[in-house]
């Protein structure tokens, strides 16, 4: 078992339940400095203790009243340990009048640090008492880092729970308000952490797609475990006048985290609260990364695809087809098309979706395309505030030139090479291409192909992710080619 400190408050009452604050410990190291810790009454004279969290060493504080105040308590570990260690704090009265102790965090706070990604840290609240933890009159909990986390094992209860943050300059907790309770024995993990230009990104996956001045320079990481049912609440993300990194407050929105997708950021959602400084999100049910952005120039679309090719036999138009799996902000597409893949002109427009987190297909068709030269298409996606972004090309061949063979290519997607089989009825002479995404050559290479089965294998070391076209061109002019894609993972 990992090494492990946690800081615990114990009363029993009519019910048995306890209320429980523990700091877990998953590595060497770890200094929590918890300053006033309420019980609600308060002891005059001010003290300081320090707990050496020594193997099978339990230091402990207990009141003899019903109410009282510990302050300045420093919990240090400077030893490994192979054992757990406790503070208690408090007693364990049989009064079953009283009411369940709760835990009030004063004019001072609880630093928790040290986290990392094999060992992360957690100050744990072991009550479902939606006011088991709470602060005044500006009490708060300082995180260092996403693996500094808050975890409160709210069971099957329902009401408003906050996480009492604080940012750079100013108190910014989150609130879980839930208005229909989980079902089972699950809890609430919450991490909230300052990231200048948001650089310490959530986890592996997660990008900003260039906009990182689209955003505010915090994140939030919730994750709802244990359950059969989740929860479902309205989450509350108050924000930091000094981590807006200029963007104006009345414009803010929150935006949800999707791995799915490759700009891993749902659409803008979600209501803004100018006055008390917090951006609403209603019907949370699952876990989520949270981050808060510019309403009008958001992270921005996902497009899944985009294709071009001749739409019948007679080679007569290029039917054009794409999708995204979300829109944020988006205006319009315009389909541009050139003759050597580097000066384009738009030939048509289309109407985007503005904001979408559906799959949405579309469809349009050139009707003059050029019949004797290669024609190449792109398209360029234009936000409601005039930034666009342009999407791979792609290309058709002229409309004399017949596909000649018939090749297959695996794996699709490749990482480190990729296999081309074909099958031949004759002899014949022969130039494989590949094609980025921008109709440049990155790969040319003359064989000779006898009858009966092909195969050829490509090196893609020095290719980087994205979409290929491989065509293969034989002596007597049969072109023929295929797409594929390179991913080289995380």
């Amino acid at each position: 078992m990992g090494n492990l400190s946690r800081i615990r408050l114990n009363q029993s009452v009519r019910t048995k339940v306890s209320t429980r604050v523990k700091i877990i410990r998953g590595a060497a190291v770890v200094s929590i400095m918890a300053l006033l810790v309420f019980l609600s009454f308060f002891l005059y004279n001010t003290f300081v203790t320090t707990i050496d969290s020594r193997a099978g060493v339990n230091g402990k504080i207990a009141g003899s009243a019903k109410l009282s105040v510990i302050k300045n308590i420093v919990l240090t570990t400077t030893r490994n340990m192979n054992s757990v260690s406790l503070l208690d704090l408090g007693d364990e009265p049989s009064d079953s009048t009283i009411t369940p102790c709760r835990i009030n965090i004063g004019s001072s706070y609880l630093v928790i640090s040290g986290g990392t990604a094999t060992s992360p840290l957690f100050l744990t609240i072991d009550n479902d008492d939606p006011e088991a933890l709470t602060q005044s009159p500006a009490g708060h909990v300082v995180s260092a880092g996403k693996y500094d986390k808050i975890r409160w094992n709210i069971g099957a209860t329902a009401g408003n729970f906050e996480f009492p943050y604080w940012g750079s300059s100013s108190y910014m907790p989150l609130q879980m308000d839930i208005s229909t309770a989980g079902i089972g024995e699950g809890n609430i993990t919450v991490s909230s952490w300052y990231s200048p230009g948001n650089v310490e990104i959530p986890d592996s996956g997660y990008s900003m797609c260039g906009k990182e001045s689209s955003a505010i320079d915090r994140f939030w990481k919730v994750d709802i475990t244990g359950y059969t049912t989740n929860p479902k609440a309205v989450i509350r993300l108050f924000y930091d006048v000094d981590e807006l990194d200029g963007i104006q407050e009345d414009i803010l929105k929150a935006q949800k985290g999707d791995l799915a997708i490759s700009c891993p950021w749902d659409p803008p959602t979600g209501s803004v609260n100018t006055l008390l400084k917090y951006v609403e999100v209603s019907s949370v049910s699952s876990s989520s990364v949270w981050i808060l952005s510019n309403t009008y120039d958001p992270l921005p679309i996902e497009l899944l695809y985009f294709t071009a090719k001749w739409k019948d036999a007679q080679n007569n138009a290029v039917a054009l087809q794409w999708a995204t799996s979300s829109e944020t902000n988006n205006k319009i597409f315009e389909i541009q098309r050139s003759v050597d893949a580097n000066n384009f002109y738009t030939i048509k427009t289309l109407e985007g979706a503005g904001n979408s987190n559906q799959i949405i297909v579309y469809t349009t068709t050139d009707s003059l395309p050029y019949k004797n030269i290669v024609s190449y298409y792109r398209l360029k996606q234009v936000d409601f505030n005039g930034d666009f972004t342009y999407s791979d090309v792609q290309f058709v061949n002229p409309s004399n030139v017949r596909s000649g063979l018939d090749i297959s290519l695996y794996p699709n997607p490749a990482s480190d090479h990729i296999t081309l089989m074909l099958n031949s009825e004759v002899e014949t002479d022969a130039v494989i291409k590949i094609f980025d995404g921008l109709g440049a050559t990155v790969y040319n290479s003359q064989e000779h192909i006898t009858t009966g089965t092909f195969i050829k294998q490509i090196n893609l070391d020095q290719f980087n992710a994205g979409a290929y076209i491989l065509q293969l061109t034989t002596a007597g002019n049969n072109v023929t080619q295929k797409q594929f894609l390179v991913n080289k993972g995380h």
